[in-house]
Parts: structure tokens; C-alpha cells; sequence
């Protein structure tokens, strides 16, 4: 049996960086509708004892947004690439570590949440082709992937052991279905599957690859 037929859980591996969508939409008022306009390149708001808290501003790079607390960490931050292609916005804890990403551009868009220390815990994503979900524990070791194609015709998981490295996985698709078993080295020993007009087969390896048992 080809593990080929989990394949599409691996898609479910690639997100870093996020955007989940925008749920609601208003349109922004006109600023020339307006009886005063201000314009500038940057503005920074300050706190009563003079301390950057929102600074807004257009460079070279692109536009953006920080909200800074009362220690000078920033907690929030929204951007836009200078070319548009790209939108970004990010939460940080109190220690300034980001806990949630949330970014688009032309490839796909992302969801990451982190735990605080640097380590991506979930991470939800889609592109133009494929759209997935992986679990990683509080050191970023990837436990969980999810992934499915646009086009819904294959889809597909994998489970790793505590080391990240894949023990069992399960997919199906235009090919058939599958599942397979894998040792602590990474190689598989047990394959289950079946293509679509019936015809299955269970076949076991040995740790060097060989075959040892298949029916029918």
C-alpha cells in the first residue's frame, strides 16, 4: 500500500504566520465628507506622562497600527504591505510574546495561536489549493494534522508520537483509503486500504521495509 493515500494531512503542516477572515465588514466614512480633515504620515498617541501608546504611520514598508501598553510592550499591532498583498494583525501577552497571528496574501490566509513563549500551539490555514489544521504541545512539537482539498475530493490525518515524528495516519481520496502504522523511526509496518471499485489488501513490514504478511 502507497502512503500516499494520507497525503493530503500533510497540507495541514504548513501554516506559520495567520488571517482567519473578517466576520463583518462596514464600510469606512468618506474622509472629504468631513468638515476637518488632518493629514500626515504618522501620528503617536501619548499617555499622561508622555509615553507612546498607538502609533500609526506609511513608510517605504507599508501602513500599520501598534497599540503599546504602560511598559512600552506592544499588545496589538495591524499592517499592510506596501504592495497591499499582504494584511497581517497580532496580539502580544504582557512579556511582549505574540499569542495570536492572524495574516492573508495572495497565497492563502492563516490562523496561528501560540503559547505565549514563542511556541505555535494551532495553526489553521488555507490556500489556493488546500485548506488544513495541526496541534503542536507547549515546545511546538507537531502532534495533529488535518488537511483537505479545495476541490473536497481527498482529505486526510496524521498523529505523531512525542518526538513529532508520524505513528498513524488515515486518508482518502480519488485513489482509495487508507490507513497506516509507523514505528518509532518513521517507517511504516502496517498498511490498510482500499481503492474504489472494492479491492483492499492489509500488509505488514518488517523494520527493514520487507514484507512480511499480505491478504489477499
Amino acid at each position: 500500500m502507497s502512503t500516499n493515500l494520507w497525503g493530503p494531512a500533510a497540507v495541514a503542516a504548513a501554516f506559520a504566520g495567520g488571517f482567519l477572515g473578517a466576520a463583518v465588514h462596514q464600510d469606512p466614512p468618506d474622509p472629504m465628507q468631513q468638515e476637518e480633515v488632518v493629514r500626515a504620515r504618522a501620528f503617536v498617541v501619548v499617555d499622561s506622562s508622555g509615553k507612546e501608546r498607538i502609533l500609526i504611520g506609511d513608510s517605504k514598508d507599508g501602513t500599520g497600527l501598534a497599540i503599546k501598553d504602560a511598559a512600552g510592550k506592544y499588545r496589538a499591532t495591524l499592517a499592510l504591505t506596501s504592495d497591499a498583498a499582504g494584511t497581517g494583525l497580532a496580539f502580544f501577552n504582557a512579556g511582549g510574546n505574540e499569542v495570536l497571528a492572524l495574516g492573508s496574501d495572495p497565497a492563502g490566509a492563516a490562523l496561528v495561536i501560540e503559547n505565549g513563549e514563542g511556541k505555535p500551539m494551532i495553526g489553521l490555514g488555507v490556500d489556493k489549493t488546500n485548506s488544513g489544521m495541526v496541534l503542536n504541545d507547549e515546545k511546538g512539537v507537531e502532534h495533529f494534522s488535518l488537511g483537505v482539498t479545495r476541490n473536497g475530493q481527498d482529505a486526510g490525518f496524521g498523529i505523531n508520537d512525542a518526538n513529532g515524528k508520524v505513528c498513524a495516519s488515515f486518508g482518502t481520496g480519488r485513489t482509495g483509503t487508507g490507513i497506516s502504522l509507523f514505528d518509532g523511526s518513521g517507517k511504516q509496518r502496517l498498511g490498510v486500504s482500499m481503492i474504489p471499485n472494492g479491492a483492499s489488501a492489509f500488509v505488514i513490514w518488517d523494520k527493514n521495509g520487507k514484507e512480511t504478511w499480505r491478504t489477499p
